[in-house]
């Protein structure tokens, strides 16, 4: 491929690092007792903190493609992860397309998991068509060797095919040692540390990529996309890490005991079970140590940044894709419409562009990420993707009770502002959901169904569904007559 031409003003680069499956609160800058992560720190205090950021989806395929084309499922096609597989529309385009379109080379290092006809503008893709293959690859040159046929070993990574210790809750654990698994259909969990020594760990791999791609392209325009697979499963963790948060220091989820009566989540199937109930702190750990090791993976690319000398006219955008129960309402996973699952962290750095140590407490939508972008970097988006997130930057506020929207697959559809939070059930035996957020910020008390006080909130939901079904209708919802038509429940 051609060196790209250098032009002679430079454009501002953009690099965007993602997680999967990081709750909003997995930050210690964003109050977390339980997890230490100076590289996101220090990336917040030199930039922009968003407390109340939404994914577009609660499940990572919809979430993932909203967030590049920045349009809500319904418009990308993308409902749920089998989805990644079907062809979208044919004018679907990232805000990578845009920049490739002025002239920006563009690479995407690590976890894709959306349509890969979204793949075009990128001159080159290090890991991400197939991360696993990539990755045995990686680990062969490394001098890896799989397990020898003549000595099976019962526990080997499916994303490495390296050994690995099972902690208690390991779904292949369970299986060899009490009999059976878990009772959900999904495939088990994977958990436990590592054979793979850490600086051969995928975090590592996608890491040094991206400081790769930041040496290739440093002499032209790039958008540099470093997306990282922890700490979503399997929760393999390398040493030391695995071992730098003990289970004793977690402290029980608040709402662990939740029954979710009155919800529509009262028998979903990631409810825990009893093992994993008995063994809650040991994964919290687990789930905390990945975000540390991801988050000294992200200071690695960070100072990357800086020795290339073009950190001062870089945007830098970290966010994830969803959240995690990670016990929260006795739940695990995502897939629910809980602030564990949907609240995503958000940061911004723009040197003299973003005022540093600022913070954004407005409810914003990973859907803006595309607007924003182009405002920054001053490429125009094709028609209407989000809204640009400049304004509340730097101290605005464009609108008095801004609202935002989240939606999984074809079950329900969330309204969010400030001080509320709505749900609409799409099935006619569930209720729906209406919660205070200032005086309930733990989401425990349902206002509707069968609250005894249901009347005192019913105007206050019909108002949050009125938001919902403008929004729908503005946005070509195919239940926006279903949404219309229906009462609050």
């Amino acid at each position: 491929m051609e060196k790209p031409v250098v032009k002679a003003t430079r454009n501002p680069n953009l690099l965007f690092i993602m997680t999967d499956e990081q709750r909003r609160d997995a930050l210690s800058c964003m109050g977390s007792p339980f997890v230490h992560t100076p590289s996101l720190d220090r990336l917040a205090a030199e930039g922009v903190r968003f407390t109340n950021a939404i994914t577009p989806s609660p499940i990572c395929v919809p979430a993932r493609t909203s967030v590049l084309t920045g349009l809500p499922i319904h418009q990308t096609g993308c409902i749920t992860n089998p989805d990644r597989l079907r062809t979208p529309a044919s004018d679907l385009t990232t805000f990578d397309d845009a920049l490739a379109a002025h002239g920006y080379t563009a690479e995407y290092v690590g976890r894709w998991h959306a349509p890969e006809t979204l793949l075009k503008p990128y001159s080159r893709l290090p890991t991400s068509a197939s991360l696993g293959t990539f990755y045995r690859c990686y680990l062969a040159e490394k001098g890896y060797r799989s397990p020898h046929p003549g000595e099976p070993h019962p526990y080997i990574s499916p994303l490495s095919g390296q050994p690995y210790d099972p902690d208690p809750m390991d779904h292949v654990y369970r299986s060899l040692n009490l009999g059976h698994g878990h009772s959900r259909p999904e495939p088990g969990l994977p958990f436990g540390r590592d054979s793979v020594r850490a600086e051969h760990s995928v975090s590592a791999m996608i890491a040094d990529e991206t400081i790769r791609s930041i040496e290739r392209l440093k002499d032209v325009p790039f958008s540099i996309t470093s997306s990282f697979l922890f700490p979503h499963d399997p929760l393999i963790v390398p040493r030391p890490y695995c071992d730098s948060i003990r289970a004793a220091d977690m402290a029980t989820p608040e709402t662990f005991d939740d029954t979710r009566e009155n919800t529509p989540y009262k028998d979903f199937v990631w409810q825990m079970d009893d093992l994993e109930r008995r063994h809650v702190h040991l994964l919290m750990a687990r789930y905390y140590a990945a975000v540390q090791e991801v988050d000294h993976h992200i200071g690695r690319v960070l100072d990357a940044l800086d020795a290339s000398g073009l950190a001062g006219n870089t945007l830098v955008v970290f966010t994830s894709d969803h959240g995690e129960m990670l016990g929260d309402h006795g739940l695990m996973t995502k897939f629910v419409h809980y602030h564990e699952a949907v609240g995503v962290p958000l940061l911004m750095r723009m040197p003299g562009r973003i005022p540093a140590g600022s913070s954004v407490d407005a409810p914003v939508c990973l859907t803006d990420l595309f607007a924003t972008i182009s405002d920054y970097l001053g490429v125009p988006p094709p028609g209407r993707r989000g809204r640009s997130l400049q304004p509340w930057i730097t101290g605005g506020a464009p609108e008095p009770d801004p609202v935002v929207f989240s939606q999984f697959e074809h079950w329900n559809i969330m309204a969010q502002t400030r001080e509320w939070k709505y749900v609409w059930s799409n099935r006619a035996d569930e209720v729906d959901m209406l919660f205070d957020l200032a005086r309930d910020p733990k989401e425990v008390n349902n206002l509707l169904g069968a609250n005894p006080d249901r009347a005192r909130y019913l105007a206050r939901a019909v108002a949050m569904k009125e938001r919902l079904a403008e929004w729908m209708e503005e946005t070509k919802h195919p239940w926006r007559e279903r949404v219309a038509a229906t009462q609050v429940r």
